[in-house]
């Protein structure tokens, strides 16, 4: 066997730890990026936030004469960082990512001159019913002189959305003047227009009667049910139609109706799960319409700005050998990679909210139910990014829109092909199932199988431990447990 020397020319790609910090940038959450960037700045003195950096250019009386004079010389620092740049990356980067998706070197993009002049209503950032309720308090149009006992009122809403203590023990914690029951009663109301509907009740009977007042009043059944919440609530203990019927003197047709239409309202009003969802998290990116289009921004209250610090950057530019000055410029350098690794995070988000935002307009003007089936290589394709990079995208990110607040991974429901050969997201056959529950007869509710089949007579075939499985879901008790007897 003869032993010989061969040369073999081969490209092979060193994942260097910029590249890793911008790929770790780009999959975390908003609460992550927080704390990472808060280490950054702890860790290198040049990163400061900006409200700080205005501070210092206030306070510092050097940034008169410079800016008197001539701009200072910042072709070393450029120049230094961009061989870097060349030195460290490669031409090409593995099928995991490519460099346009996670490095965006650009500043981000400014806002047309029609939108900047337009002021969008702050974002409610509540962490709990009472601070929900404070809010809309604060941007109602409720007198200044009944503002106060509006407060003292939602101070007294318990999680459930029911006020726990009786008005006559609450008035007297307002401070000022003696506050008349008529008037607390009208400010009461006031609060029980609020959101969640039936917020501010003070039994189950009111709280089911401002629900219900909401029902649009040509609404079968809304009359019957507004009487039997108001004077015969005990019969819905243990609903009976027939007992119903003669109480109330309606058929057994119409106080079917009446009894559906309560069962689909909500005794604990405060425990709605649209409003659990927007508890905890804090939205990345927001969508509004403006003059008729469907507008996408970051939110920047998720994450600080952040900038680098001119008093060492001049220092910098002494050119100096210095061990101190040395160590500065390899902090400049951090900087400004750490700085680029969040554009690249905030342009490429951007980029991707948007795009899920054009696939599904439908979503956002119609609900849920309008959701169009999707998939990440779809709004790959459509930026030009390998799929992987919008999975590490859309985890762990979340987008306010009309209908509430969804993780960008909600908008990838999997599809179901019907029998005309269209597709059905998985969120819309949910949507379809709560409609034909709601709509069901309370006397005969349909089964998991009745479901399969009414769907299926819609073109949707679904199996029916698929049917189980999102009405369980969707929290849906099972048909015995739906029947009124």
């Amino acid at each position: 066997m003869r032993q010989t020397l061969t040369t073999k020319l081969r490209q092979q790609l060193a994942i260097t730890p910029e590249l890793k910090q911008s790929l770790h940038l780009l999959q975390i959450s908003s609460l992550e990026l927080r704390a990472e960037i808060q280490h950054a700045i702890e860790t290198n003195p040049l990163l400061e936030h900006e409200s700080e950096l205005l501070e210092t250019d206030a306070h510092d009386p050097g940034n008169d004469i410079a800016e008197s004079s001539t701009e200072p010389d910042t072709s070393d620092e450029t120049e230094l960082a961009d061989t870097l740049v060349r030195e460290t990356l490669p031409q090409e980067l593995p099928v995991d990512t490519v460099w346009e998706d996670t490095w965006i070197d650009a500043a981000p993009r400014p806002a047309s001159s029609a939108a900047q002049d337009v002021e969008f209503p702050p974002q409610a950032t509540a962490r709990s019913l009472t601070d929900d309720l404070l809010w809309q308090l604060q941007t109602s149009r409720i007198a200044e002189e009944d503002r106060g006992i509006a407060a003292a009122i939602i101070y007294s809403i318990n999680e459930d959305g029911w006020l726990i203590e009786p008005l006559s023990e609450i008035l007297p914690s307002i401070a000022g003047s003696p506050v008349e029951a008529a008037r607390a009663e009208a400010v009461l109301k006031i609060v029980q227009s609020f959101e969640p509907s039936g917020v501010g009740a003070r039994s189950l009977g009111e709280c089911l009667s401002l629900q219900l007042a909401e029902v649009p009043e040509g609404a079968a059944g809304r009359i019957l049910a507004l009487d039997l919440v108001e004077n015969h609530l005990a019969l819905l203990a243990g609903p009976d139609i027939s007992v119903i019927s003669a109480a109330t003197g309606a058929s057994e047709h119409e106080a079917k109706r009446a009894l559906g239409l309560i069962l689909s309202m909500s005794p604990r009003p405060g425990q709605s799960l649209a409003y659990a969802e927007d508890t905890y998290q804090t939205p990345d990116v927001v969508v509004r319409k403006f003059e008729g289009s469907w507008r996408v921004e970051l939110n920047r209250e998720a994450w600080p700005s952040l900038g680098i610090n001119p008093h060492y950057q001049r220092m910098i530019e002494r050119g100096s050998k210095t061990d101190d000055n040395v160590y500065l410029k390899d902090k400049l350098i951090e900087a400004r990679w750490f700085l680029r690794g969040l554009r690249g995070r905030s342009d490429t988000l951007l980029r991707v909210a948007s795009e899920i935002v054009a696939s599904q307009r439908r979503f956002l003007e119609q609900g849920p139910s309008a959701l169009v089936p999707m998939v990440l290589q779809d709004v790959a394709d459509a930026l030009g990014m390998h799929e992987s990079t919008i999975s590490r995208v859309t985890a762990n990110k979340y987008m306010q829109t009309p209908h509430g607040l969804f993780e960008l991974k909600y908008f990838f429901p999997p599809a179901f092909v019907a029998t005309d050969g269209s597709q059905v997201s998985s969120v819309a056959i949910r949507a379809r199932i709560q409609t034909l529950v709601r709509e069901e007869n309370p006397m005969r509710p349909l089964s998991d199988a009745a479901i399969m089949k009414m769907l299926a007579a819609e073109g949707i075939s679904v199996a029916r431990r698929t049917i189980a499985k999102y009405r369980e879901a969707l929290k849906i008790p099972s048909s015995s447990a739906r029947k009124v007897r």
